[in-house]
């Protein structure tokens, strides 16, 4: 067989078939508040989880603050600035979870998006604010 051969799709672990992003974000900070009384996410980190529509798609955010940016980011002398490995870990735990409902079948190197929705998991504090 010859041609251009399409990665699997990546399931979040709880994807169950298409949801509206608003009731994805719902789900969403319900398994936050979860994981912040399990320890996973640590109780000082602020999540703010957002949904929206739009003409292709659909998309839940989420913003991470609490933290001041010193926590968040150091200055690599040859690399500038990194995240701190706590900040990563939360980063990542939460990104688990924001992606748990998720089907992403896209593919980006011939410009195909299959996604139940888009979205990303950020620090909203600002490296060029840590001393």
């Amino acid at each position: 067989m010859s041609g251009y051969a399409y990665r699997e799709p990546r399931i979040g672990e709880k994807f169950t078939g298409w949801i509206d992003a608003a009731v994805a974000a719902k789900k969403i900070r319900a398994d936050i508040k979860t994981a912040k009384q399990h320890g996973v996410i640590p109780n000082d980190v602020k999540v703010s989880v957002r949904s929206d529509r739009f003409a292709g798609g659909q998309s839940v955010d989420v913003r991470l603050t609490g933290w001041n940016p010193e926590a968040v980011w150091y200055n690599d002398e040859i690399h500038g600035y990194q995240k701190t490995t706590a900040a990563k870990q939360v980063e990542i735990a939460v990104e688990a979870i924001r992606s748990a409902y998720n089907r992403d079948a896209s593919d980006s190197m011939v410009d195909y998006f299959d996604v139940t929705y888009y979205g990303v998991t950020e620090w909203d504090v600002y490296p060029w604010s840590a001393s």
